[in-house]
Formats: structure tokens, C-alpha cells, sequence
């Protein structure tokens, strides 16, 4: 799957999952916005939520707090 993400302070980065382990509740996408290119892997299991960020240590870092925003949201959702 490919699409377009869009951030805050309408910022838009592309993306492509590249892989996913329903199962197990873990995915794998790349994303990329300007030069910047992220890999991002995820998991979500038992009500807990994992990330793991690779990419440039400054914008990793100003990613982190989205994407565990962003997964807290999802394991509420998921757990009622």
C-alpha cells in the first residue's frame, strides 16, 4: 500500500508499507518527506504498543512523541 501521510503545520510525507504480520500485529512502512526517509516498525500486542525509528537522530526524535501518540490512540480504540 502507498498513500500520503499528512502531519501537522500541513505537512504531507509519502509512505509505503512494506510489510505486515497481522497475527502478530506488526507492520513495517517507509516514509519519506523532501530528503528525509524513515523506516518505522510497529507493534501492538497484549494492549501494548512498540516503535521502532530509523532514520536522521533529529528527525526521529521530533518523530517519536506522534508516533507513540498515534499508537496509544489506536490500542484504546482496539481495547474498548
Amino acid at each position: 500500500m502507498r498513500g500520503v501521510v499528512h502531519g501537522p503545520l500541513w505537512s504531507n510525507a509519502r509512505f509505503e508499507v512494506t510489510s505486515v504480520d497481522a497475527s502478530a500485529g506488526r507492520w513495517t512502512w517507509r516514509v519519506r518527506a523532501g530528503p528525509v526517509r524513515l523506516t518505522i516498525d510497529h507493534e501492538v500486542a497484549d494492549g501494548v504498543a512498540a516503535v521502532a525509528i530509523d532514520g536522521p537522530a533529529p528527525v526521529v526524535l521530533a518523530y517519536a512523541p506522534m508516533a507513540r501518540l498515534a499508537l496509544e490512540r489506536l490500542v484504546r480504540s482496539a481495547h474498548g
